[in-house]
């Protein structure tokens, strides 16, 4: 009863800040034009055919989350070949990360919706997911509680919690306690993070380890053939960039 109550409250609020969401959303069209593609996809209308049950639907809002990714998709290429696997993010430069690095591992790339009922049902009814990952922050109580209702499970991954963020869950922790019972796991990051989902009210967490470090330096790393290069080079001064990421957009509070 008090979980329905909360969510009541939370659908409430939601079809108050409706048309302030509208607004927004219009701004930041005139803003980034970019903003305006595909827009339909936020609302629920992905360009998919309907599949048939047991996809996987995996969330990573943008391009950390993203890259995160790969090592977890490549894994599940290997051993699911047959399932188709959908990619979600929340933004632009998480967009153009997912198509540049995921789109030889993914059966299809698209925007999340917004966390309205109606949007989250559109895109569980297209996809019929058996199984919803969510990569590390995305605490959202349609999606959460919608796709466990669709039948399918439900897994964080690499799950945290920043220090920024921890102070709001805490002040809201009557809420989001009720929104953290719906996770079949919680796989948290490090014990830092498990602990703070444990404080929050979840029920089901693992310190899993995180994934940004699963990977095989040797079977990716360049350095030999740089180092041959720059010994036959013998130059006077190296310069080393660490990131070579384009910058987000000016004014754009989601992007990375």
């Amino acid at each position: 009863m008090r979980a329905n109550l909360i969510y009541l409250l939370y659908w409430t609020l939601q079809a108050l800040a409706f048309p302030f969401l509208l607004l927004y959303l219009a701004i930041r069209i005139i803003r980034n034009r970019l903003y305006a593609h595909r827009l339909g996809e936020r609302f629920g209308f992905i360009p998919f055919h309907r599949t048939p049950p047991g996809a996987i639907w995996l969330h990573a809002v943008s391009v950390g989350e993203a890259i995160t990714a790969i090592g977890l998709l490549e894994r599940l290429r290997r051993e699911m070949p047959g399932t188709p696997v959908y990619v979600s993010t929340t933004t632009l430069a998480g967009r153009a990360m997912a198509e540049q690095k995921l789109s030889r591992l993914a059966s299809g790339i698209f925007y999340a919706p917004i966390d309205y009922r109606f949007a989250v049902r559109r895109v569980l009814r297209r996809l019929k997911p058996a199984l919803v990952v969510v990569m590390e922050t995305e605490i959202w109580p349609n999606l959460y509680r919608e796709s466990r209702r669709s039948g399918a499970r439900l897994l964080i991954v690499n799950g945290r919690i920043s220090d920024k963020a921890l102070p709001k869950y805490r002040h809201r922790a009557w809420f989001f306690r009720q929104v953290l019972q719906w996770p079949d796991a919680i796989l948290a990051q490090d014990a830092t993070a498990a602990g703070r989902y444990t404080e929050l009210g979840a029920p089901r967490v693992l310190d899993a380890g995180n994934l940004k470090y699963d990977f095989d330096p040797a079977a990716t790393s360049i350095a030999p053939p740089v180092a041959a290069l720059l010994q036959h080079l013998q130059p006077s001064h190296v310069l080393i960039a660490a990131s070579t990421m384009p910058p987000a957009a000016p004014g754009d509070p989601d992007e990375d």
